[in-house]
């Protein structure tokens, strides 16, 4: 597979692992709350989270070791801890995942959102069986991410939204959230979501030296896919908000293309609501599984059939148990404490010589590492008290 194929494809599958339908109720819900503030929110949303991509991908595709593998160079059983960490994360998220994608096809069909649930989960299934199926996962997420930026625009090519009030906001903001950009960041580049691109990059074959400056492309671009999305999702809730409509409280991310479109708005969420929904099923399986898959537990079952498993388990809470939306805030505000651990890994591994002959990042780029942790951890602990 070409470079620039493995380079877009790593890229896609961060943003469609970080859109998903925790990501459209989240950006729905905080612009209803902020207005044009949370515009704010977005910016340094992206600043964290570009430093942090750029920082993760660089690190590990350097040294061509998996976070988990680094983290146990840096201290015995540390990448295990982050792995279990990462893995359950992954799983309580891919829950909400397909459940997303059962009410998708609920919206599409009159389906019950269990059976479509089960269509999803096959759908999924299918892909991962396929010989090749990282090639094929690429083109999936690559295909699908297209559609959700197409949407959108086409969304906001049916409003007049007022970009010079917007655009000031965004600098100059009335007031600021501290658990909004918690939950925006730890959604976009928390828990498995911040090495999803990196491991799918060191599987491609992308590592050492030589290939930094792809990287660094690769994860910038993963990073603005999905913020650009955010943004014009967002401009559009403000100006629909702004013309006095009401969002509905139980679907908010449903109300802004029903009010944006009208009847034909309830099929343009369902088709964003599923393509957001079944990308973040595949790419919270593979990433989780690319954790532990290689622990001596799951070592003797091929990759591609422990992905499978995950994705039948994920869909089987979900008909069991249910109540996905209280799955996805929970677990969205949680992996935000996980980026501070995974970057201080990473930041730790990049003094060790045994791993690097040369610096795999800059000062520049450590001091940066270093104050996404320290606000990250204030973030945090801010939000507790």
């Amino acid at each position: 597979m070409k470079k620039s194929s493995k380079i877009f494809g790593a890229a896609f599958l961060m943003a469609t692992s970080a859109i998903g339908p925790g990501f459209l109720t989240q950006t729905a819900y905080f612009s209803e709350s902020l207005l044009a503030n949370f515009g704010f929110v977005i910016f340094i949303s992206v600043l964290i989270d570009s430093i942090a991509q750029v920082g993760i991908w660089k690190v590990l595709t350097y040294s061509g070791l998996k976070a988990n593998d680094i983290g146990n160079k840096v201290l015995p059983f540390l990448g295990d801890i982050l792995a279990f960490l990462v893995f359950f994360g992954g799983i309580c998220f891919n829950i909400g995942n397909i459940g997303g994608a059962g009410l998708a096809l609920k919206t599409l069909f009159n389906i019950e959102p269990e059976v479509g649930a089960i269509i999803s989960c096959i759908i999924a299934v299918a892909l991962f069986i396929l010989k090749e199926f990282q090639s094929y996962m690429d083109f999936f997420v690559k295909i699908l991410g297209g559609i959700l930026i197409l949407s959108v625009l086409l969304l906001l090519s049916k409003i007049t939204p007022d970009f010079s009030h917007i655009a000031i906001k965004t600098i100059f903001p009335d007031k600021f959230d501290a658990n909004a950009t918690l939950t925006l960041i730890g959604g976009t580049v928390g828990g498995y979501i911040s090495f999803a691109g990196a491991h799918r990059l060191i599987e491609g074959g992308l590592i050492g030296p030589s290939n930094q400056s792809k990287v660094v492309q690769s994860a910038v671009l993963g990073v603005f896919t999905a913020s650009i999305f955010r943004y014009i999702l967002f401009v559009a809730a403000v100006t629909l908000l702004s013309m006095g409509l009401v969002f509905n409280k139980s679907n908010p991310a449903e109300s802004i293309f029903l009010l944006g479109f009208g009847p034909m708005g309830k099929y343009l969420f369902g088709i964003v609501l599923w393509s957001a929904s079944i990308t973040s099923v595949t790419g919270s399986a593979y990433t989780s599984i690319s954790f532990v898959g290689k622990m001596k537990l799951f070592n003797k079952i091929p990759t591609n059939f422990q992905i499978v498993i995950f994705i039948i388990f994920s869909t089987l809470i979900f008909i069991t148990i249910g109540k996905p939306v209280e799955i996805l805030l929970l677990v969205g505000y949680l992996n935000a404490f996980i980026l501070p651990i995974g970057l201080s890994i990473v930041l730790i591994a990049s003094f060790n010589k045994k791993l690097f002959y040369q610096r795999p990042i800059n000062n520049i780029l450590r001091a940066g590492i270093i104050l996404v942790i320290v606000s990250m951890t204030f973030l945090a602990i801010k939000s507790l008290i």
